[in-house]
């Protein structure tokens, strides 16, 4: 691609937004590209469809313009601490936005632009060991797929696309770079979304309680293997017995709305949630034989420190991860911080331990994930306007105007 095209996208951004926003993924280092990255994040809220009771943007949509002017972040606040409420971003983000705007695609948009700003800060970071003569097919699509699961679609949500943003930028500077001051806003994530709350006691096993390697590698694989044949019940079973309530109301009704047998069967019937497990099977045929090739390189060439740390946090991330997977209804969103450790593996491999095994991988990549993909083309299909595809942005704009 021309390489003035990937420099200056931003000054087709007016006319062309979706092409845009493609041509910025082939250079994510360059500061206006991300600026177009965020921008499109922005664009992606503001168009969200409104029109479909069964989307979390509906539901947020109705929540943020029903919302009473005369809360105050001091009530907000004072909820939480009393033990009323499991978490308070988005309360206090709607008291905050409801002094400028009542319009839910102005709310959107803002909370596409902070998910834009998180996520194009995630990639930079990925990309920090590329020149900018490296960049090739392989790059491209380990960028592109990183953008699958850290996609726009989590806008809808509010909480848990913010939560995960805020937790992968600061739990890669914490665990990968050893910064201590990034455990602040990882102790912060579970007020943005409750269910953070279990990434705290991770983070911190995983930087000061150390497994060995070969041990670790193992469990792994084990846990990859046996979380396919534990069910979401055997899970509710357990946390039945577990009285919460004596602890926090608020703690105690999330649960029961995500493990009670209403929920469970509502889950199970789901479309969505069978082609995500469908995918996490198909993800797991490809992630166990490429653990298996980590080992041998590791064993076979001599690594820098730093990837052998890199190589040590990636296993704990993948233990962590795959053993949530076996929560109901939730478990699979701390999958992306993994796949974004195994992803940046590969690319260290790719840039300073080239072989042909490592390009080959990179390569099934879009065949072994092609469920998550054709998920969001889907799903952009069914939340947002297909004006968003070819529109200039003075018309997007003008569209939720009139």
């Amino acid at each position: 691609m021309n390489v003035y095209l990937r420099k200056y996208v931003i000054f087709l951004y007016p006319l062309f937004p979706f092409f845009s926003f493609i041509v910025s993924l082939f250079n994510l280092k360059n500061k206006l590209n991300r600026i177009v990255f965020i921008l499109f994040y922005g664009l992606f809220g503001y168009v969200h469809r409104l029109d479909d009771s069964g989307a979390d943007a509906f539901r947020k949509a109705e929540a943020f313009v029903s919302f009473p002017n005369e809360i105050t972040l001091n009530d907000v606040w004072s909820d939480y601490l009393l033990g009323k409420t499991h978490d308070i971003f988005q309360t206090s983000f709607f008291v905050i936005l409801r002094m400028f705007t009542d319009n839910p695609h102005v709310m959107l948009m803002c909370v596409g632009l902070i998910l834009g700003v998180l996520f194009s800060l995630i990639i930079k970071w990925f990309l920090k060991d590329v020149n900018e003569n490296q960049y090739t097919s392989s790059i491209y699509i380990l960028v592109f797929f990183l953008v699958v699961f850290f996609n726009p679609i989590l806008i809808g949500g509010i909480r848990n696309g913010i939560a995960l943003g805020c937790f992968t930028f600061s739990a890669i500077r914490f665990l990968i770079e050893k910064k201590n001051i990034w455990l602040i806003p990882i102790l912060c994530c579970p007020l943005i979304h409750f269910s953070f709350f279990i990434t705290i006691p991770f983070v911190i096993f995983a930087r000061y309680f150390k497994i060995k390697i070969d041990v670790l590698f193992y469990l792994v694989i084990i846990v990859m293997i046996m979380s396919l044949f534990i069910s979401s019940d055997s899970f509710s079973n357990i946390l039945g017995n577990i009285n919460i309530d004596q602890y926090s109301e608020a703690v105690a009704g999330k649960v029961e709305a995500n493990t009670s047998a209403q929920a469970l069967e509502v889950h199970k019937g789901s479309l969505t949630v069978f082609l995500m497990k469908v995918q996490l099977f198909v993800g797991r045929l490809y992630i166990i034989p490429l653990l298996f090739y980590f080992r041998k390189i590791r064993k076979t060439r001599v690594l820098i420190p730093k990837d052998e740390w890199l190589y040590y946090i990636m296993l704990y991330s993948l233990l962590f991860s795959y053993m949530m997977t076996i929560l109901p209804v939730v478990g699979d969103r701390y999958l992306p911080f993994s796949q974004l450790l195994v992803y940046y593996f590969l690319l260290r491999i790719y840039i300073y331990y080239p072989d042909n095994k490592v390009k080959n991988y990179i390569k099934l990549i879009p065949f072994v994930y092609i469920i998550n993909l054709s998920w969001c083309i889907f799903e952009t299909i069914l939340l947002v306007r297909y004006t968003i595809f070819f529109a200039p942005l003075p018309l997007l704009i003008i569209g939720e105007l009139i």
